[in-house]
């Protein structure tokens, strides 16, 4: 086990130095200065001795089943290179709150080189991500960008030929803090996704990427409406994620609020949300 302590301000460094006086396998690595979500991903896969990178965010929850499971999926199906699975959403305290993100397709290897032909970023369950330490490499691993970062290395992956399977079961617990759904820039998050699009759409199409301020001068010069409607799913998904923090808190008029706008936006998809089997 490898955990990159990235300048946390509460009591981690102790508890993993205690728990690494019983158990010589973990390893800690303690950065002297804040590294950012992308160079602390890349310095625990370089860290790495195993061919396998299991990875999970530091307050998340994993199902003790998480490790068997996605290994001996790797050793019966050699050709699947990522894994990913659904996930529960928790509170701060760790209750379940009812609700599981299951974000559909990638099913089948298939699927992989389907998602190619769409213009979108391909999206996984980050904190219950598996892949091959030698493919995370092969395409740079994490690049530092503003957001995102993850649906960026997913979907540089697959642009290599490497086949992502999505397993229907539950395997993580996500925990949802107010705080960090609350304090997201959702300008910030919608450009910078839009900009990480163009970059995947230029690459298919052999064209050099442009960087984040020459796209945002291309961006602008787009047509209202198609600012507007990448906007509006962008605004609908932190309303969506908005709600599921005031059910968490048990805060059921702030969570009808929340969800209200996130209907406004995005009527269709957030029914689908509540049937059963959906995905979200």
């Amino acid at each position: 086990m490898i955990l990159v302590n990235d300048c946390s301000t509460d009591h981690s460094k102790d508890i993993i130095l205690d728990y690494q006086k019983r158990d010589p396998r973990i390893v800690l690595i303690d950065n002297a200065f804040h590294q950012g979500i992308a160079e602390t991903a890349n310095q625990g896969v370089q860290a790495a001795r195993g061919k396998l990178i299991f990875r999970m965010d530091s307050d998340d929850m994993m199902m003790p089943q998480r490790l068997a499971t996605q290994y001996t999926y790797f050793q019966q199906y050699p050709e699947v290179t990522m894994l990913s699975c659904h996930t529960e959403y928790i509170n701060a305290k760790g209750n379940s709150i009812g609700q599981i993100q299951r974000i559909a397709g990638f099913e089948k290897p298939e699927d992989s080189r389907l998602a190619l032909q769409k213009p979108q970023l391909v999206a996984c369950a980050h904190t219950g991500f598996a892949t091959y330490k030698k493919n995370l490499e092969a395409v740079g691993g994490y690049r530092q960008v503003i957001c995102g970062e993850d649906l960026d290395l997913f979907t540089r992956m697959l642009e290599q030929e490497n086949i992502l399977i999505i397993l229907p079961v539950v395997l993580m617990k996500y925990r949802l803090h107010a705080s960090s759904v609350m304090a997201q820039n959702m300008r910030l998050l919608q450009q910078t996704k839009s900009w990480l699009t163009d970059c995947a759409v230029r690459r298919r199409q052999e064209l050099p990427e442009l960087n984040y301020e020459a796209y945002l001068q291309t961006f602008r010069a787009k047509p209202w409406w198609y600012r507007w409607n990448y906007a509006r799913r962008q605004w609908s998904d932190w309303h969506y994620r908005a709600m599921l923090v005031h059910l968490s808190d048990k805060h059921y008029l702030r969570a009808i609020y929340a969800y209200w706008w996130a209907f406004v936006y995005r009527p269709l998809p957030m029914v689908r949300r509540f049937l059963p089997n959906s995905c979200g």
